[in-house]
């Protein structure tokens, strides 16, 4: 079965990636942790994010494993295309 084709502007991991920094940076700038370290700023906005599911009634752990699951289908995606391809070409 031919793999399946993704459309130009489909995101990369390291687009991802890159909007998770974003989004990390401006909480870090927020709370005054932008002189922290990756490690810091990741356990604090993790605490704070168990903190706003907590009140809205969700349970983190299956979050976390739901995102676990959108992680690695996205890494076995990339790793499908040829090095290089942002895209698979049904031509080769």
């Amino acid at each position: 079965m031919p793999p399946p084709i993704r459309p130009r502007n489909y995101p990369t991991n390291r687009d991802r990636a890159s909007w998770a920094r974003d989004g990390l940076m401006q909480f870090a700038a927020t709370t005054g942790l932008d002189r922290d370290d990756l490690v810091t700023q990741t356990g604090d906005f993790l605490a704070d994010l168990m903190h706003l599911l907590n009140f809205e009634g969700y349970d983190f752990e299956e979050l976390l494993a739901r995102g676990r699951e959108h992680f690695e289908a996205e890494l076995e995606e990339e790793a499908e295309l040829p090095p290089g391809r942002k895209e698979w070409d049904p031509r080769g």
